[in-house]
């Protein structure tokens, strides 16, 4: 089985980010193999949280025939909807599955060969996937 895998980095608030990601996850079918956790963390990129702020996420869609630059452009306009809109970056790479030996999602690695990278916005340099 081929998955789509989704990274979200987006500019808080929260509760806007999440509204904009459900809106998202509706046109799509999650992929209920999935051990991870389909949610927004906040994180700060440093320890001490004197960073820049900002929200992440992974996800993983099963593959319906939808393009990669569609899934990650829907996403996009959603973010920049938002009022005054939200600074993010969005990776993307497929995930191929053999379900039949319980074979899971590798983790992800920016070195994938097939990793799509879309933003928008002022993204702060130190926020990368």
């Amino acid at each position: 089985m081929t998955v789509h895998m989704v990274r979200v980095l987006c500019e808080p608030p929260k509760g806007d980010a999440e509204n904009a990601i459900q809106n998202w996850v509706e046109n799509y079918t999650e992929w209920d193999g999935d051990t991870e956790e389909h949610s927004i963390s906040e994180i700060n990129t440093q320890d001490d949280g004197s960073g820049v702020q900002y929200l992440r996420g992974d996800w993983r869609f099963v593959q319906n025939g939808e393009e990669p630059t569609n899934i990650l452009g829907d996403l996009s306009e959603r973010f920049q909807s938002v009022q005054g809109g939200l600074w993010h970056r969005l990776g993307y790479h497929v995930c191929d599955h053999d379900e039949a030996v319980g074979t899971e999602c590798p983790p992800w690695d920016d070195s994938h060969d097939d990793v799509e990278i879309e933003q928008w916005g002022d993204v702060p340099a130190e926020v990368s996937l």
